[in-house]
């Protein structure tokens, strides 16, 4: 069953010395099943994470990175520039309590690209205002 939440969306880049922030705050949608589903509009496009204890799907638009933890996955990435294969090592995962943490990181063909850091926290829709106001 889909349920409509407050998302509270976080990501980190870490480029060797260089870091790279963003953030959305906005309604999305999740759906608990063998994969939990969470998905939502960003200013870029949509973003979906398909989450399960084997594996993690990160979609961006027409983008998509799939992660396992502890193994190195090929990925052909799509870009407005053409596609690149990217690597990708899930770190770590976990979800509990509607906060989903991610860390994995990207790596072309021979060097590590970046560290990333997702934290996605989930909360309850109120219609009228308050609780949620500030986020």
């Amino acid at each position: 069953m889909y349920k409509t939440k407050q998302i509270q969306y976080k990501l980190i880049i870490k480029h060797d010395t260089h870091k790279e922030t963003v953030e959305y705050k906005c309604q999305g949608i999740l759906k608990e099943d063998h994969k939990t589903l969470i998905q939502f509009k960003g200013d870029e496009g949509v973003i979906t994470i398909h989450y399960s204890q084997e594996c993690i799907d990160l979609i961006h638009n027409d983008s998509k990175l799939i992660l396992k933890i502890n193994e190195r996955v090929k990925n052909l990435y799509q870009t407005p520039y053409g596609d690149m294969v990217l690597y990708t090592y899930l770190k770590q995962s976990s979800f509990d309590h509607d906060v989903l943490k991610i860390t994995y990181e990207l790596f072309d063909e021979t060097h590590k690209v970046s560290t990333n850091y997702i934290m996605v926290q989930l909360s309850e829709v109120f219609i009228g205002g308050s609780e949620n106001e500030n986020l």
